[in-house]
């Protein structure tokens, strides 16, 4: 039988077939690392996911535990305050203590009440402030703060304590001490010195009683002693009512004691306030007060002359457009 002859092929045939088989297992093997690679990036992806999703869960949950801690710690040092108040309180509005600390506190807050012996306006303090709670407890319960009416009026409130403080900064700024110094001595240059009397008074309802006081205080008793049991001043301790001008009292009180003598008793004085006793300790002419005791008024009185510079420096600042100056426009 006759065999088929095979074609024979070329060497460069062979060549490029050889070359062609090369490239074609590069490429499977090429595509097959790619794939590989995605599949090795998406695993490590997955993983950093899940543990960046750990990662938060552990944030989430140490931030829980902290501000669990935290509400803790706030709740305890509340009770801790509450039972320590508690222990200081001098009332109890449905069970929240008022404590002699609030009501010191109040009571140095308030000029007037400050220049008084605590024991002496304690009780009225006390029963103010116990007034002021209730009313206050009753009007959370009406929901009166939650009104719009009252919630703009707090707004406006706040606004103007707020501005205020700015304000005084301000002013405070441009007030020194030098400047304040030379007005003081400028002022008591000028000062004038006035008769001013240190008197001691007992104040009684009738004639009667002022007349039976006087028979006391001739006998020998102490006025002071007296004055503590019988006058119905009692802002007046021991009836001392300091030294005074004659101009910083009624004109009924003032006529009468600035003619009387040291050491001279009065007879029965009447005012609208009823009947006074009257003793005369001590006549001097007035002397100028010390800087301390006038320099906060001192201050008030410079920040009251620089108040109009301040005010157009802070307009400036700002874009400021009178749209309707006057109603009559």
């Amino acid at each position: 039988m006759f065999r088929r002859k095979q074609k024979q092929k070329k060497p460069e045939e062979s060549v490029v077939v050889t070359t062609s088989r090369r490239r074609s297992k590069s490429a499977s093997f090429g595509l097959f690392l790619w794939r590989l690679t995605v599949v090795v990036l998406l695993i490590v992806l997955n993983a950093g996911l899940w543990a960046y999703a750990a990662y938060e869960i552990r944030v989430a949950k140490e931030k829980s535990q902290f501000n669990l801690r935290k509400q803790e710690q706030i709740l305890l040092i509340r009770e801790q305050q509450r039972k320590q108040a508690l222990q200081d309180a001098v009332a109890m509005v449905d069970d929240e203590p008022i404590t002699m600390a609030q009501v010191r506190e109040f009571v140095n807050s308030t000029p007037q009440l400050a220049e008084l012996p605590f024991e002496t306006v304690y009780p009225n303090v006390l029963q103010m402030m116990i007034n002021s709670r209730v009313v206050m407890t009753g009007a959370a319960q009406a929901g009166v703060p939650e009104r719009p009416e009252i919630k703009r009026m707090l707004r406006q409130s706040e606004e103007q304590i707020v501005g205020q403080t700015y304000l005084d900064e301000l002013l405070s700024a441009q007030v020194s001490e030098n400047e304040l110094q030379a007005l003081y001595e400028k002022e008591v240059k000028e000062f004038k010195r006035e008769e001013e009397i240190h008197a001691r008074h007992i104040l009684v309802k009738t004639e009667q009683e002022a007349k039976d006081l006087i028979i006391q205080l001739k006998a020998g008793a102490d006025f002071a002693e007296l004055a503590r049991k019988k006058s119905l001043d009692e802002n007046a301790e021991g009836g001392d009512l300091g030294y005074f001008t004659k101009g910083m009292m009624i004109p009924e009180f003032g006529d009468v004691v600035f003619d009387m003598k040291k050491g001279q008793l009065s007879n029965p004085i009447k005012t609208p306030f009823g009947w006074h006793v009257v003793l005369i300790e001590d006549k001097r002419l007035a002397n100028p007060p010390a800087f301390e005791d006038v320099r906060d008024d001192i201050r008030r009185a410079v920040m009251e002359t620089k108040l109009q510079a301040v005010l157009t420096a802070e307009r400036a600042k700002r874009n400021v457009q009178v749209l309707k100056p006057s109603l009559s426009n």
